[in-house]
């Protein structure tokens, strides 16, 4: 089952924390895991195609993210560090027996679901949740989320 990421950056010792003198791209750019699918069959010498694969980690929330993508993220170096320093944090979905999964909030516990809504910048999904969300705290978190989504992206 796909997982879902948050990854916080101020929590990532790794970046520059100092945003007077670290342009903001420092701390804000998406880290990417990528690993090598085939090397190719270039004779030697010559230069080969070589196939990666590998998703990005954003900011905020990540939807999503392969079992596989996961797997190799907390095997590298600077994923695990980013797992243990509470950086890259998985949050599962809490689902009743029976239950389908329906990729929006409602898959989530009510404390789950406000730390996905406040670090996604995915104005889609917040949309769907909220189409899909009956808690009132929720949808709350969600309209705010959303109008200030669409504020910064000068949409109304």
């Amino acid at each position: 089952m796909p997982k879902t990421l948050i990854y916080d950056p101020k929590n990532d010792q790794l970046r520059p924390q100092n945003t007077v003198m670290a342009p903001v791209e420092a701390y804000s750019s998406p880290i990417r895991f990528p690993r090598t699918l085939s090397r190719g069959t270039a004779r030697k010498g010559s230069l080969e195609t070589v196939e990666t694969k590998g998703g990005w980690i954003h900011p905020g929330t990540n939807l999503n993210i392969t079992d596989d993508d996961y797997e190799y993220i907390g095997k590298h170096p600077v994923g695990s560090e980013l797992i243990a320093r509470g950086s890259l944090r998985v949050v599962e979905p809490t689902l009743a027996e029976g239950q389908t999964i329906t990729e929006t909030t409602r898959d989530y516990s009510e404390k789950d679901a406000i730390d996905l809504i406040r670090n996604s910048n995915d104005l889609d999904w917040l949309q769907q949740s909220e189409r899909k969300e009956e808690r009132p705290v929720l949808l709350r978190n969600l309209a705010k989320r959303i109008i200030e989504l669409k504020a910064v992206n000068g949409r109304s």
